[in-house]
């Protein structure tokens, strides 16, 4: 049972430990406090200028609704440039610079944004179920991109070492998206059972996310110090969405029951 706990798996190198040693040290404490308050900062201001790009009545078509396109364009900026520096903190050996990271994020968001106007031109407007539509042109570009901007470096030097690296980034960086796809799929079909129905597939849940959870450690093998954070901003996260979901959308007080029962007894 231990061993199938990811949460046991993480482990910190001595250089991260002699890191943190150092800082505790050298950091006052009004910077630990300030970096504690201001972490969230960038995230907040990412979703407030979201939020202040107005839109456009839908039924003007795609061509009138330029509010929407900008949201694209700037939402899968910042997730790419997100994810991009994500990268940059797994300890891949990888070097990448800042203006690599806005080229990459720039040049994913125009794409993602060319392609979405492409299927709203030639079928319909708004996009039906956008996000599973749109989310694999997204990790393509994003992982093309970063193959052409970072990966030239390393044709250079050794294939085999390029190859590994950068299937591993592809992998972490894929999966959590891909993941939030699986967990939509589900949604839509929980709504659709019945009672009885409901509550079995409740009672699958547990070992469903514990799959899944391995599965996660698995991809980020050798990221022993970032397999946790991996997991819990995964895993954890679709399911916690997913759990939240499913009591909306539960068809008796009974299965909303079991499922916040298993749900609490499974993180116990």
């Amino acid at each position: 049972w231990m061993t199938a706990q990811v949460g046991h798996r993480s482990m910190y190198s001595v250089e991260r430990l002699h890191a943190l040693d150092s800082y505790c040290h050298k950091a006052s404490r009004l910077r630990v406090i300030m970096v504690c308050i201001l972490t969230p900062v960038p995230a907040l201001l990412t979703m407030i200028v979201y939020e202040m790009i107005p839109l456009q009545d839908p039924t003007a078509g795609w061509k009138a609704n330029y509010g929407t396109w900008l949201r694209y364009a700037f939402l899968t900026f910042m997730i790419a440039l997100g994810l991009t520096f994500q990268v940059k903190g797994m300890s891949l050996g990888i070097s990448i610079a800042l203006w690599q990271c806005i080229t990459i994020s720039s040049l994913t968001s125009a794409c993602f944004v060319a392609v979405s106007l492409l299927i709203a031109s030639s079928w319909t407007f708004p996009i039906p179920f956008s996000f599973l539509l749109t989310l694999p042109h997204f990790v393509f570009f994003l992982v093309f991109w970063t193959f052409v901007i970072v990966g030239r470096q390393w044709i250079t030097t050794t294939t085999t070492k390029l190859s590994q690296k950068f299937q591993r980034y592809v992998m972490v960086a894929t999966f959590p998206s891909f993941l939030a796809m699986a967990y939509i799929v589900l949604i839509a079909a929980f709504s659709t059972l019945s009672e009885y129905g409901q509550i079995a597939t409740v009672l699958l849940l547990p070992f469903v996310k514990l799959f899944l959870k391995n599965f996660m450690a698995w991809v980020s093998a050798r990221l022993e110090e970032g397999v946790a954070g991996i997991v819990v901003f995964s895993v954890e996260l679709a399911h916690a969405l997913f759990v939240t979901t499913c009591m909306q959308s539960a068809r008796s007080l009974i299965a909303s029951v079991v499922i916040i029962s298993f749900d609490a007894m499974h993180s116990i």
